[in-house]
């Protein structure tokens, strides 16, 4: 698997978290073989999670799982979406996704834990159903989906401080003041430092990161996929000021350098 950093911003008003987080079935509905119902047996949040069955195959004509156009993201034609899905299988299966007229490639469904796959696509058309099928053999796989941005996936030459504790911060400081007047500080957790470089860029993945980092202070996040780590939902509080390198001095072969801060607080290394 190459390692990828996927970059969002826009969020989508919909889908809704009623029709994400597999909480309760609202606007899901089953086509053909194709059954979609709510469960406990697996679950990525919360405590239930969406369940799509069948006997066969599907397709996206008649035998699938869909959401219709109303209750999906409303998508600018030709602009790029980055689409997470936590999935679970007991035993490995694929499935496909189809939304803004663009089918997914086979997304993997690991046996016996959940993995999150992603899904980019330019959209070719603004309002369609978001539709899944299970690909290649009948099963039962668990989903919950994440919203819908816009965004953006780089492919990552090197990268630090990820999967190994090479760059981190401690957070936050405690204070504590003792009766005695002293006082000092303690740290009971850190956050981890992305420091990476990009593979070249293109003039559009130049513009989404733009575009990403303008909406850093408001709803913009990123996901990674790193040495077969994945993770969803990555906040990154601290806007890159970023001056765009040439590889060799050529124009014509644009990369990033630049180093995220993760927004979540850990106190174990999740490697």
């Amino acid at each position: 698997m190459s390692d990828t950093l996927y970059i969002k911003y826009n969020a989508q008003t919909n889908p809704v978290l009623a029709d994400r987080d597999g909480e309760a079935i609202v606007n899901w509905a089953g086509h053909g073989s194709h059954l979609v119902t709510v469960d406990t047996a697996h679950h990525y949040s919360g405590s239930k999670s969406f369940k799509m069955s069948t006997g066969t195959p599907g397709d996206f004509t008649s035998d699938y799982i869909g959401l219709g156009s109303g209750n999906n993201s409303t998508f600018s034609v030709s602009s790029k979406y980055v689409i997470a899905i936590h999935l679970y299988a007991d035993t490995a299966l694929l499935i496909q996704i189809k939304t803004g007229g663009v089918n997914s490639a086979s997304l993997i469904c690991s046996a016996g834990a959940w993995i999150t796959r992603f899904f980019v696509l330019t959209a070719g058309s603004a309002t369609t159903d978001l539709q899944m099928i299970i690909v290649g053999s009948g099963g039962d796989v668990w989903f919950e989906l994440e919203p819908i941005y816009q965004g953006d996936a780089f492919n990552i030459l090197i990268e630090k401080g990820l999967t190994r504790a090479e760059d981190y911060n401690f957070y936050p400081p405690i204070n504590n003041k003792y009766i005695d007047g002293s006082s000092d500080e303690q740290y009971k957790s850190f956050i981890r430092n992305l420091n990476f470089k990009t593979d070249v860029l293109t003039s559009n993945q130049l513009k989404s990161y733009l575009y990403w980092g303008m909406n850093l202070l408001s709803d913009a996040v990123a996901d990674y996929d790193i040495d077969n780590i994945q993770e969803v939902g990555l906040l990154l509080p601290v806007p890159p000021n970023q001056e765009v390198q040439w590889y060799d001095d050529f124009r014509e072969t644009p990369y990033l350098e630049g180093k995220l801060s993760e927004g979540i607080a850990r106190t174990e290394f999740p490697v």
